[in-house]
């Protein structure tokens, strides 16, 4: 924290003090701007995997590699998945995705597992995984 009685006690003029202090409540505002406009991509990419798991193409997918990015959401870790995913419709191909995963189901979801997911009919690099 800012000890503006440093600033008061030393002849520093008053608007050096003014300037300091609205540099650091505006260093603060970005901060939680950033913060809160990540949450907000995080919730808005929850949304569209609710979506997709509703309207997307069953497929099958092993996984070949996973990895922690640490974030959490409710103690549920989000990782990083390298899949390759299987369907009758497409030859088999790579995708990387990110997800939260229940710490209950944290054990389905380890390399060379295979999991059910769902794949975006417009778009076949849009996965989730389908773990209900």
């Amino acid at each position: 924290m800012i000890d503006l009685a440093f600033f008061q006690n030393q002849d520093t003029p008053e608007i050096i003090t003014i300037i300091v202090v609205v540099a650091a409540v505006g260093i603060v505002l970005v901060v939680i701007f950033l913060l809160l406009l990540n949450l907000g991509k995080d919730f808005s990419n929850l949304a569209r995997t609710e979506i997709l798991l509703t309207t997307g193409e069953p497929a099958q997918a092993k996984i070949l590699k996973m990895w922690d990015t640490g974030t959490t959401l409710n103690d549920d870790p989000k990782v990083g998945l390298l899949l390759e995913v299987y369907s009758p419709h497409h030859a088999p191909y790579q995708v990387e995705t990110k997800c939260y995963v229940s710490r209950l189901k944290i054990s389905q979801v380890q390399p060379g597992n295979i999991v059910a997911v769902k794949i975006d009919r417009q778009d076949e690099s849009k996965i989730a995984l389908d773990l209900a």
